[in-house]
């Protein structure tokens, strides 16, 4: 009789760990988070109608695609024309998209109004934008993500007090991890420029820069790194914060590291990331619009249909859509949290639930001795502190 093998019972959570993403769903409905994420979307939008009335931008020009709304379409179409006709096709689940990538969006369309638009007053208007975008994100977003790691490494324990402790501590370093290597790449856009100044030489201008054109080849592959890899990772930078408590570099290490090390895995999970996202923006618009229309419809029988139509209808679909915005934004830090576990988990080996404590539940340090004073000296000076002393 052969020999009997057990099986045990198949483990989908450690076989398929990019099924967790699926509890971020549940963590981006939770009030606490719901309800930071609404101030969120509500700072954003008043900081963006100040800055569009006080630092006015020239005429827009029309916007294609869905990803690049700030680019125009003969300077998109003409560099990437199968990009902008498969992004043409997603136009109509725009709605759902919008919240669900809120936080980047506001991030990149500064940053490509920077880089493509014509005019000083748009390009002062998308940077600051960007400015302020970066500094809201930074503190809700680590706050957001310390609520989301807690939650699911089952700390349930932790109030979303700690959470708003530890993001005021730390959103500095959130803050300064995407801008290093922006500012890198704006250096070397400068030298770029200063290197192109050869150029306007007479009759060796235009053979200085062919012959140094790899050169300025190379240059121009390096900011293109930093940028797109800025871009994709600056979720995980917030997140390596908030569950690692690293500073700026050491969120900046981690989040590349996770991108760099195993960039289909990373690919993998933003793509089921985006299909559990997009399932539940419409379930949410589904609650949404029958929220409304049961709210509307019930009034009408007191107040008349007239007068709750006029009454209800635009507070009701502000309110319906500063909830959907809220959604979305949560599971956004949510699902970036989960993401950047589970990266971790496959580089470093370590356990999901491992995260840095709070800031009020890490142990008083002792003070540190004092070097270079001979020990009798020491307690001679103490004791005579306290009026006496030893022979």
């Amino acid at each position: 009789m052969p020999d009997q093998v057990p099986c045990g019972r198949f483990s989908f959570r450690q076989q398929l760990p990019g099924l967790r993403l699926f509890e971020a769903a549940t963590l981006a409905i939770s009030p606490g988070s719901l309800l930071f994420a609404m101030i969120a979307v509500l700072l954003l939008n008043f900081s963006d109608g100040v800055v569009n009335r006080l630092f006015s931008p020239d005429q827009r020009p029309p916007v294609t695609g869905l990803l690049f709304g700030s680019v125009s379409p003969k300077v998109f179409g003409s560099v990437f024309p199968k990009v902008s006709e498969v992004l043409e096709v997603l136009v109509p689940l725009k709605p759902c998209f919008d919240p669900l990538l809120r936080p980047w969006f506001s991030m990149t369309e500064p940053t490509t109004t920077l880089l493509f638009a014509h005019g000083s007053g748009r390009r002062l208007n998308a940077l600051i934008r960007f400015l302020i975008a970066t500094v809201v994100w930074s503190l809700f977003g680590t706050i957001l993500c310390r609520q989301s790691a807690t939650r699911f490494a089952g700390q349930d324990e932790s109030s979303i007090r700690l959470a708003i402790h530890y993001g005021f501590a730390r959103w500095r370093a959130s803050c300064a991890a995407p801008l290093i290597p922006l500012f890198t790449a704006l250096l070397l856009g400068l030298f770029a420029a200063m290197w192109g100044l050869f150029g306007r030489l007479p009759i060796l201008g235009s053979w200085w820069l062919t012959l140094t054109s790899p050169f300025l080849g190379f240059l121009g592959l390096l900011m293109a790194l930093l940028l797109l890899t800025t871009a994709l990772g600056w979720p995980l930078m917030v997140a390596a914060v908030a569950t690692d408590d690293c500073d700026s570099y050491g969120g900046l290490s981690r989040a590349w590291g996770g991108l760099l090390n195993r960039p289909w895995h990373f690919l993998a999970y933003v793509i089921m990331a985006l299909m559990i996202g997009l399932m539940l923006m419409l379930v949410a618009h589904l609650f949404a619009s029958t929220a409304s229309y049961c709210g509307v419809s019930s009034t009408a029988f007191g107040s008349g249909t007239s007068q709750a139509k006029l009454g209800l209808i635009k507070p009701l679909a502000r309110l319906m859509k500063l909830m959907l915005a809220g959604v979305g934004v949560s599971y956004f830090w949510s699902t970036s949290t989960i993401l950047f576990l589970l990266l971790r988990q496959e580089i470093d080996g370590l356990p999901l639930n491992h995260l840095a404590r709070d800031i009020g539940d890490r142990p008083v340090r002792d003070p540190l001795p004092v070097v270079g004073i001979p020990a009798t000296d020491a307690e001679i000076n103490s004791n005579n502190g306290l009026g006496t002393s030893n022979p």
